[in-house]
């Protein structure tokens, strides 16, 4: 439905705009704004002073100021009209700041409105609001040193935002129009069950004062496992109505629009509660558990033992060949499948040729570079797998350690697999890319960990007895934070060395 006015005179009548930016002597930088509009019913909200944060490592003036200003709703409109052309400012006795911004560019183009959840950010009303969104192109660049300088900063604004910050970083810059459901409090949806048993739902619209239900529109649409089966159009009459479905009720999903302002409410395909199982349990005695150990007298925790109490069943009893919950009970398996592939999940046991191929396989790819973090990496491993890229610009590191590289080597028993490792990487022009680092002490890393361009793989078992014993490989979703870690690792001056200088300090008799 094209929107034709999405706000009518008398909707709103106050509005709440939440600022936060950086400012300095000179300039002030945008890090998040948003307009809440009142629905007419409600009363103005009381002012609240503004709080400011300093921020030394940026400037010996810098701070972050956060405000809530409370303006009618026509002023906060031509204040987001300024904000869609370019110049986003603050109000009242602050108006005179102008913030830096950038480019934000529209989502959806005005005057389209967003119903839904996938941006978080919310007001004071409790009620489903429609969205306008003005996002920055990129973060910008002053936003991400403040973080950086001071870390702080960023929890200290997300407390005051209700959103975190870290999770949705796309927030920082951009500017939000909040317009909540101008006509309804609530739009409550029961399930109703005839005598003949056949089902429907009880749909009851809570008006706000002065306004009525009258003439918006209705769209409940059934869901089916396996798709869509009904769709039924009502023009609302009454606040309380019921509409009969066409067969035995899985999901529904419902949308109210006003054939003025357009969309106002969207409910996500949901189910009933048809069947509540509750149990409980009896917590009985405690038992303390002692680690043996040099320790032992502090190495302790106890445990609270529970017996099994009572159970019980409410509602429906499932039917008998229920064919829905067999659909979505097959669909979870073959999404739960498609996630497992997606991650790369692969299970070696007894098969080495297998889990070699593969992991050459996935080295071979790698188009930018090629870590491979092993404490038990040594020159067999070196032919065996760094050798498998594909092209020769890739920057290749190796993460070892000092426990396996002071053994001898399993190709040249007269000599410590470490200075072998050195040998073989210096004397081949083909090797120049590679560089090994060696963890000196206890291994700070112990698991096992492929980084093949963005991508990280955990491997349970090391790579020169991959396959031979039962063990798993996949990647982890979050690769970023992983890499991150092991640069830290791999860089250390402590904790790694470079090999060369690994093995000069092995024949100078010092232990590495």
């Amino acid at each position: 439905m094209p929107v034709k006015d999405p706000i009518l005179a008398g909707d709103y009548n106050y509005s709440v705009v939440q600022i936060a930016c950086l400012l300095d002597e000179k300039t002030a930088y945008l890090i998040f704004a948003s307009a809440e509009l009142l629905p007419a019913e409600m009363q103005k909200p009381p002012e609240e002073p503004s709080r400011s944060l300093r921020v030394r490592r940026f400037g010996d003036r810098a701070h972050v100021f956060f405000h809530r200003y409370v303006v009618g709703a026509e002023e906060a409109l031509l204040w987001y009209e300024r904000c869609r052309n370019g110049m986003v400012t603050l109000l009242g006795k602050d108006s005179q700041w102008t913030l830096q911004c950038g480019e934000l560019i529209q989502e959806p183009p005005w005057p389209s409105m967003i119903i839904g959840d996938k941006i978080p950010v919310s007001g004071d009303v409790s009620s489903p609001s429609r969205t306008h969104h003005l996002f920055p192109q990129s973060t910008p660049p002053e936003l991400k040193r403040l973080f950086e300088v001071q870390a702080g900063v960023r929890q200290w604004v997300s407390d005051r935002l209700f959103v975190d910050l870290q999770r949705y970083p796309e927030l920082l810059g951009s500017v939000h129009l909040l317009l909540p459901n101008p006509v309804l409090r609530s739009a409550h949806v029961l399930l109703h069950t005839a005598n003949d048993g056949s089902e429907g739902c009880q749909i009851h619209l809570i008006a706000r004062q002065g306004k009525t239900a009258h003439g918006l529109e209705l769209t409940l649409t059934e869901h089916r496992p396996t798709g869509i089966c009904a769709e039924h159009r009502v023009t609302v009459k009454k606040p309380y109505f019921l509409i009969p479905h066409n067969a035995r009720t899985e999901q529904i999903e419902l949308i109210i629009s006003c054939p003025k302002r357009g969309i106002l409410d969207w409910q996500q395909p949901f189910g009933f509660l048809r069947e509540l199982n509750i149990s409980g349990s009896l917590v009985g005695a405690t038992k303390r558990v002692v680690v043996p150990g040099k320790n032992e007298e502090n190495d302790h925790y106890d445990v609270s033992m529970t017996t099994p109490g009572w159970s019980d069943r409410i509602g429906d009893v499932a039917l008998a060949g229920n064919i829905p919950s067999r659909l979505r009970s097959s669909e979870f398996d073959r999404q739960r499948a498609d996630e497992a592939e997606r991650l790369g999940q692969k299970w070696f046991h007894g098969n080495r040729g297998e889990a070699t191929t593969f992991i050459r396989d996935v080295i071979g790819k790698a188009r930018k570079r090629v870590w491979i973090v092993d404490p038990y990496f040594a020159t067999a491993e070196l032919f065996s797998f760094a050798l498998a890229t594909a092209y020769d610009d890739i920057d290749v590191v190796i993460l070892t350690s000092g426990e396996v590289l002071k053994k001898t080597d399993q190709i040249d028993d007269s000599r410590e697999a470490g200075e072998v490792l050195l040998r073989q990487i210096e004397s081949r022009p083909e090797m120049s890319h590679i560089q090994v680092r060696v963890m000196t002490g206890t291994p700070a890393v112990h698991d096992r960990f492929l980084v093949i361009d963005d991508k990280v793989w955990l491997t349970g078992n090391s790579l020169n007895s991959i396959g031979d014993r039962a063990g798993m490989m996949i990647t982890v979703p979050e690769p970023s934070v992983v890499v991150e870690k092991l640069n830290e690792v791999i860089h250390h001056a402590q904790r790694t060395k470079e090999l060369s200088a690994w093995v000069a300090n092995r024949k100078a008799g010092g232990e590495s």
